[in-house]
């Protein structure tokens, strides 16, 4: 079964609906089941979200920067050690006495 997006089909009518956006009559069609099968399968692992993964990193008093994870593609959040969520840092703001 294939979820995503408010809907889920199965293999049989996403393969289905594939042949009808690729015009190839599912009787002697030029795909066969299992290449359209597999290009499904590439389609969903090229589109879907990466799965989120946490890790632990120790920060020393004083550190303003760590180093992080090769495969890192964003940071979501930052949990300290007693369970609170760190808030985004923003744009630093211009203070300007009038």
């Amino acid at each position: 079964m294939i979820v995503g997006g408010g809907m889920s089909v199965t293999r049989a009518q996403a393969r289905s609906r594939l042949r009808l956006w690729l015009e190839d009559p599912a009787a002697g069609g030029l795909w066969a089941d299992d290449e359209l099968d597999e290009a499904l399968g590439q389609a969903l692992a090229a589109y879907s979200p990466p799965a989120e993964a946490a890790t632990t990193l120790v920060a020393a008093d004083g550190d303003v920067a760590l180093a992080l994870p090769a495969d890192t593609g964003a940071v979501v959040r930052v949990v300290s050690p007693s369970g609170m969520v760190v808030p985004r840092r923003g744009v630093p703001q211009r203070w300007t006495s009038g």
